[in-house]
């Protein structure tokens, strides 16, 4: 059995509410998550391991197929005001009706298709509000029960992107749906005739990572180890089996989320720049708020073996997603919320109907043409790059440190789990008969280190958005 089905990943269904409970509060966000989990491509997707793609997934389309009805009905009703309007002029102008009449009905014409159009809008905010409170208040259970199911084949690919172990990226920074960094090291394990005696074998850096992913979840049962695998996006072909051939240039199929284990024992065992397999340590804060990462790699260069890790965040969900907690579940609190919010938007939503969805139409031609003219460079041989941006639960994380208890979580968890790993390295090499004072001294500088970081290293100044809202 693979070792991705032997361990799961549970679903935070805490943040997994907050982000299908944001996909009907706000547009734009389901726009966004539609993106990132549904749109036709040929790029990888970042791994969800923390939250329930398949819920939000399902909860995007039901909030974009809910905005496209309620646009449709409004560009109609706006079709059947000014064909009227036009209809009762000629008529006027025929002296069929008099004049006074016509120009009454006209004029009255644009209110009576402004309280349809609010009838129509109310309708799709009372719609929001209840899938808000069913989801906000678990009223079917989990999320993804709240909301129609996909196609079989979709909801299958999302299952894989929860319990993915391959990141197809394509910046430089290669852990993609880790979040922020915390901190980097590297150490060397064994070098010859540098004060460490001389081994009964050789070291391998796949005994490193074996003893690692048994050891140090033993030592610290919150702690899940896994095993992933990193890829550069634009060299991904050059990894066997890895991006699967297209029917033509038109037909995108995405990368798979999971490799078997023999893909990544070979990038083990022969790591290149652009494709090597981390060993990780994630622990979770219970609720989802904050889960750090660790990652692992050691690397033979001649006889010397090297051994580099890096911490990851994942911070708080924005305060924005939390807009959920002020929708009030009364019964009482059912209606004027909804119409006071629904009168002030019905105008522009009408007015502009007909705008959104030539947009929509734009787009979706805009798409088309793209992912043809990608095919297209694939059949020409020309490069592609397949790899992904970010993880929607990092897009949807805080940019900076929260400043309250989150920041003390992630620290202490980070700290704990390097101790632990460097702990596990030292009765490696004595196992080995390889302890010496000079690995001891480096174990000793990098835990000093992980005492004087205080928080994420590559955070953006407070109050700047992220991509999700």
């Amino acid at each position: 059995m693979p070792e991705w089905a032997r361990y799961p990943r549970t679903i935070d269904e805490r943040v997994t509410r907050f982000l299908c409970a944001t996909t009907h509060l706000d547009g734009s966000f389901a726009n966004h998550a539609w993106w990132v989990l549904l749109s036709p491509n040929r790029q990888g997707q970042a791994p969800e391991q923390e939250i329930d793609p398949v819920a939000v997934g399902r909860h995007a389309i039901l909030s974009l197929r809910r905005r496209t009805r309620r646009d449709r009905l409004l560009a109609l009703l706006l079709l059947v005001v000014v064909i009227a309007a036009v209809l009762l002029f000629f008529a006027g102008l025929d002296r069929q009706e008099r004049l006074g009449r016509v120009v009454l009905s006209v004029i009255a014409l644009p209110f009576v298709g402004w309280f349809v159009a609010l009838v129509i809008v109310y309708q799709h905010y009372a719609a929001v509000r209840r899938s808000a409170i069913d989801i906000h208040h678990q009223r079917h259970g989990r999320a993804r029960r709240s909301a129609p199911p996909l196609a079989p084949e979709v909801e299958t690919r999302l299952e894989q992107l929860h319990r993915a172990n391959v990141a197809i990226f394509n910046a430089y920074v290669p852990f993609v749906g880790t979040g922020h960094t915390l901190d980097t090291w590297k150490l060397t394990l064994y070098a010859p005739g540098q004060g460490f005696p001389a081994p009964s074998r050789a070291i391998l850096p796949e005994e490193v990572h074996h003893y690692l992913y048994h050891e140090v979840p033993n030592l610290l049962p919150n702690v899940i180890a896994e095993r992933r695998l990193y890829v550069d996006g634009g060299m991904a072909p050059n990894v066997p089996g890895l991006i699967p051939r297209s029917p033509g240039p038109r037909t995108p199929v995405r990368p798979p989320a999971i490799v078997d284990d023999d893909l990544l024992d070979e990038y083990t065992l022969r790591p290149t720049r652009t494709a090597r397999t981390y060993v990780c340590f994630v622990e979770n804060s219970g609720n989802g708020d904050v889960v750090v990462t660790v990652l692992v790699r050691a690397e033979k260069v001649g006889d010397t073996v090297y051994v580099e890790g890096r911490s990851q965040v994942l911070l708080p969900v924005q305060p924005g997603f939390k807009d959920v907690y002020w929708v009030s579940q009364n019964a009482d609190q059912a209606f004027l919320p909804v119409l006071r919010a629904a009168v002030p938007a019905t105008t522009a939503l009408w007015l502009e109907s007909p705008i959104r969805l030539i947009k929509y139409w734009l787009g979706d031609r805009s798409d088309e043409r793209t992912l043809k003219h990608e095919g297209l460079r694939i059949e020409r041989g020309q490069p592609v790059n397949y790899g992904a941006g970010s993880s929607l639960r990092q897009d949807a994380m805080l940019p900076a440190d929260p400043g309250y208890y989150g920041a003390a979580d992630e620290v202490m968890y980070f700290r704990t789990m390097t101790q632990q790993i460097l702990t596990c390295l030292s009765t490696f090499l004595e196992d080995h008969k390889l302890g010496t004072q000079d690995f001891e001294e480096q174990r000793r500088l990098i835990i000093e280190q992980t005492f004087n970081v205080d928080g994420i290293r590559n955070d953006a100044p407070k109050g700047t958005a992220n991509l999700a809202l």
